[in-house]
């Protein structure tokens, strides 16, 4: 049942532009030269222009320096038929397609390349102001409900990173990586963050709908459980001064706290509750119509992208701090003070 209604959406959305649409498409010389044409064209785009010199399968990679798509120098041939063929949208894939590069034609008329951040970015823009601007009122909510499209990302991301925090803190203690200490300690601040948004407009939204902003709900009780459960891993992580020791006690409460998640997300059924069921589903039909429902994804997806953002952010910057005597931090560093002389 959801893959006819996601074929359907898909189908209601790629009718809107394909016959406008154009878009380049370059392999460099990888195995997407056949997989993604193809499924470009199941999609129902009409117009795929592929870039003839690279959708051959060369594993010298004659006609760029690097095969790597997030390098714009290597579109330049795409970049050419674009134009020819009056394109305002390339897309690269690396050789074993695993990776992708994007390209838009700006304001100028010159294309320039859409980076990761950008791309979140603008899922997060596009998604809030097509829910919170555009999207239809609810039947019985009104207005009042389109605080969804702050409340259930955050609520959704607050969870996948206490669940991706429990996964670094098994790695930690089972395989030793520092590596995973470091995006535990480090993502519990936006998790808790994130957490705290989610209770706070949950609240916003209660007043009109319940007509209060808190009840020792089950879901509720839950959710700010999972915040008390952040400020921990973060008191730990900071109480501690040994780090191998903060680390494994960061590790250790990541991991019991971990039960609580499929309780928040079973609360609704085990108990009787005043909170709605899941709003946003990916195994079953979504409860709401498409014109709320494909905003609602685009937040979810933009949040997704600025979560991951800040936290290689500040994995960086903590690997950065943590090594700071090593001489490939300093050779590091002033390559980037060079960069911005």
């Amino acid at each position: 049942m959801l893959d006819r209604w996601l074929v359907s959406v898909r189908n209601a959305l790629v009718a809107q532009v394909t016959d406008a649409f154009r878009m380049v498409y370059t392999p460099f010389h990888g195995t997407g030269y056949q997989l993604i044409p193809e499924a470009l064209r199941r999609l129902g785009m009409k117009h795929v222009i592929c870039v003839p010199e690279q959708m051959v399968i060369d594993g010298n990679f004659p006609t760029v320096a690097s095969p790597n798509p997030e390098n714009p120098e290597g579109f330049y041939l795409a970049i050419q038929l674009a134009d020819k063929v009056g394109a305002d949208f390339i897309l690269g894939t690396d050789p074993d397609s695993d990776r992708v590069g994007i390209m838009v034609r700006g304001a100028d008329g010159k294309f320039i390349a859409v980076t990761g951040n950008q791309t979140g970015v603008l899922l997060l823009v596009v998604g809030l102001v097509w829910g919170l601007a555009y999207a239809p009122p609810e039947k019985y909510q009104g207005n009042s409900y389109r605080i969804i499209y702050i409340h259930v990302p955050a609520a959704f991301l607050a969870q996948s990173c206490y669940l991706m925090m429990a996964v670094a803190g098994l790695v930690g203690l089972v395989w030793k990586m520092k590596l995973a200490d470091v995006a535990l300690q480090q993502a519990a601040p936006i998790g808790a963050w994130l957490c705290f948004v989610a209770l706070i407009t949950g609240a916003i939204w209660g007043k009109p709908t319940w007509g209060t902003y808190w009840v020792w709900d089950a879901r509720l009780t839950s959710m700010l459980i999972l915040l008390f459960l952040y400020f921990g891993v973060i008191a730990l992580g900071n109480a501690i001064s040994n780090r191998d020791s903060a680390a494994k006690a960061c590790a250790v409460l990541a991991l019991v706290g971990a039960v609580n998640i499929p309780i928040i997300q079973k609360s609704v059924e085990w108990w009787n509750t005043l909170h709605q069921p899941a709003t946003f589903k990916v195994t079953g039909k979504a409860s709401m119509s498409m014109e709320m429902w494909l905003p609602l994804l685009l937040c979810v997806l933009g949040f997704y992208c600025f979560l991951g953002a800040v936290l290689l952010y500040r994995m960086r910057t903590e690997v950065l701090k943590r090594e700071a005597r090593s001489s490939w931090v300093r050779a590091e560093v002033a390559r980037l003070v060079e960069g911005r002389a």
